[in-house]
């Protein structure tokens, strides 16, 4: 079997950013392209790290692609400085070692896998199967269906869980949000929260809400504002186009299936090749190499090797009657996420990862052998990087700003400042029973008063279809949500009083009062942790500004030199960008011995 070196950004190749390169069209302004050597010149130095004006033109080109952006000195000035912030995050977590955290180098790693096989298997692993049309039915349902939920954020795990277990024990969930201190209930109607279709909800919870039954619950998951619970309160199937349009999508869900298919068989096909190998091993070299402890190093160096040589040519199994050695398992190490690689210290872990290392292994020369492999390769690299370069600057963030303390007056001053976003609106708890007609509603009244029951009224034609599921009993909510009939039901006397037909909008609206409650701005003693999150989310760009300016100060010291981009920029082909930030260290790589 072949065995091709792995194209990966850990290692030797040089690819080690993560935009994608253009050139900037400048002859219809009668400018002239800079020389080759004018393009090696520095716009900026941070520390020990250089950003010439050519990798600057090569970013800067990709950047103009964005809506409204134009080429002036200014739009210049402020991509370089955001050049120089970016070289700052990167060299910062270099020297912290936040570089090399396990769960940042493993999503790239994924990123990386994804990408090769989700290539390969589109042409060396045909499925020869297409989506089936109830697989494309249900696909086509999911996407179409409108979800009408609502949704609590809560800052800690522990209280979300708390929550959920109260709710579904029977507590009110208006009550719970009123308490809550994030509290998230969306009202485009009246008394009706939101209906989104899947695309315009969280991703992973659509696809659990779609298998929900109305009125269940589901959570909590995490959201950048916290952890959030939701309940789905009903859904419904309803496609926003017509025939032509629907086989349209048809077309392209089934396209998109397919590619699924092909990729999951395509790993299921590799796994099941490296499980059905003919692997003969060495069970005395397995262990002699084991003994040795260097794969147990958490980073073993090709320097600190033991000292017989002869170790590197050990030949620990054999494949077809092609010896393996150490060597080539210290080279293919790279094929295995970052908290697989090392550590192994059991021959049948040895033996697990080894088949991992072959079948990883089998995929990129597969990919090497496609059309195009190099460009190929090197977007899966870029990809790799890309996503690791953007889990460090996340990282950076969060924990710059998880020591942000601000002092109690401050937060007082910014409550004193934010009234209204932390005044709990005034609430009606109430049951109501919508129309479109004046007539009707005056008829229904009639038939109340005569005794009829509201709910099984409301359930029957109530113009709201949560109204219908609920009986009309929708709890405590907004008082504003009625518009003009606000103040008739704020001012009324409550204690089960029917009222209406109130008009609101199109519709007549029959009401019974159980309660009300006034608007209020709860202390500020239970909304300290909303307060200083707000606080924080205000002042975060101010935060991230003034510690970089510091880091620039003292730590990377900075120059940067505009003066180069108020000339002409350079047309550079497109090719591999120049090296500007630390990446993660390379692994120890070697040759295969026969």
């Amino acid at each position: 079997m072949h065995m091709t070196k792995p194209m990966m950004g850990h290692s030797n190749r040089s690819v080690h950013a993560c935009w994608s390169l253009g050139s900037i069209l400048l002859a219809g302004l009668g400018l002239t392209p800079l020389n080759a050597q004018s393009s090696q010149q520095n716009v900026a130095i941070v520390g020990q790290y250089r950003i010439t004006l050519k990798t600057f033109e090569q970013r800067y080109s990709d950047y103009l692609q964005r809506p409204s952006l134009t080429d002036t000195p200014n739009t210049r000035k402020t991509f370089l400085e955001e050049m120089v912030e970016e070289v700052i995050f990167y060299q910062y977590a270099h020297d912290t070692g936040l570089d090399q955290a396990l769960p940042i180098l493993t999503t790239g790693y994924e990123a990386w896998k994804a990408m090769l096989l989700d290539e390969v298997a589109q042409v060396h692993f045909d499925a020869n199967g297409q989506a089936g049309i109830d697989l494309i039915e249900a696909e086509y349902r999911y996407r179409n269906t409108r979800f009408l939920s609502r949704y609590l954020t809560l800052a800690d795990s522990l209280v979300a869980l708390d929550y959920l277990n109260r709710l579904q024990a029977g507590e009110s969930f208006e009550s719970l949000a009123l308490m809550n201190s994030v509290p998230r209930i969306t009202l485009d109607q009246p008394g009706e929260p939101e209906w989104k279709f899947s695309y315009q909800l969280d991703p992973v919870y659509a696809r659990v809400a779609y298998h929900l039954a109305p009125g269940q619950y589901s959570g909590p998951f995490h959201h950048a504002q916290g952890f959030q619970i939701f309940q789905l309160l009903d859904k419904a199937f309803q496609p926003d186009h017509g025939h032509f349009e629907r086989v349209k999508r048809y077309q392209q869900i089934a396209s998109e299936l397919e590619r699924e298919i092909n990729t999951r068989a395509a790993e299921k096909t590799l796994r099941q090749w490296a499980a059905d190998l003919p692997i003969n091993w060495r069970r005395l070299a397995t262990r002699k190499i084991l003994r040795s402890r260097i794969l147990a190093d958490p980073q073993p160096k090709m320097a600190e090797l033991p000292p017989e040589p002869e170790l590197l040519d050990v030949v620990l199994f054999k494949l077809d009657g092609e010896p393996y050695t150490l060597n080539w398992v210290l080279y293919r190490l790279d094929l295995l996420p970052p908290g697989d690689r090392f550590g192994i210290d059991k021959v049948a872990t040895f033996r697990e990862r080894v088949r991992r290392m072959l079948m990883w292994d089998r995929l990129v020369g597969l990919a090497a052998s496609l059309p195009g492999n190099d460009t190929i390769l090197r977007r899966a690299d870029s990809l790799q990087t890309a996503v690791i370069h953007t889990a460090i600057k996340d990282s950076v963030i969060m924990g710059l700003l998880r020591q942000i303390d601000p002092r109690e007056d401050s937060l007082r001053l910014f409550l004193a400042r934010h009234p209204s976003r932390y005044t709990t609106p005034a609430l009606v708890n109430l049951e109501e029973i919508v129309v479109r007609d004046s007539l009707w509603a005056v008829t229904l009244k009639d038939s109340l008063l005569g005794g009829a029951e509201f709910s099984a009224l409301a359930r029957s034609v109530t113009e709201r279809s949560w109204g219908r599921k609920v009986g009309g009993q929708l709890g405590w909510v907004p008082v504003g949500i009625y518009g003009p009939a606000a103040p008739e039901l704020a001012g009324a006397k409550w204690g089960g009083e029917l009222l209406g037909p109130l008009s609101v909008g199109d519709a007549y609206i029959l009401v019974r009062l159980h309660g009300y409650r006034k608007a209020d701005l709860p202390p500020y003693e239970s909304l300290a942790p909303r307060l200083r999150q707000d606080w924080i989310a205000t002042h975060r760009r101010r935060h991230i500004r003034e510690w970089i300016e510091h880091l620039q100060a003292t730590t990377y010291p900075t120059v940067i030199d505009t003066s180069l981009l108020a000339g002409p920029l350079l047309e550079i082909p497109k090719e591999e960008p120049t090296v500007m930030f630390p990446t993660p260290t390379p692994l120890p790589v070697g040759t295969r011995s026969k």
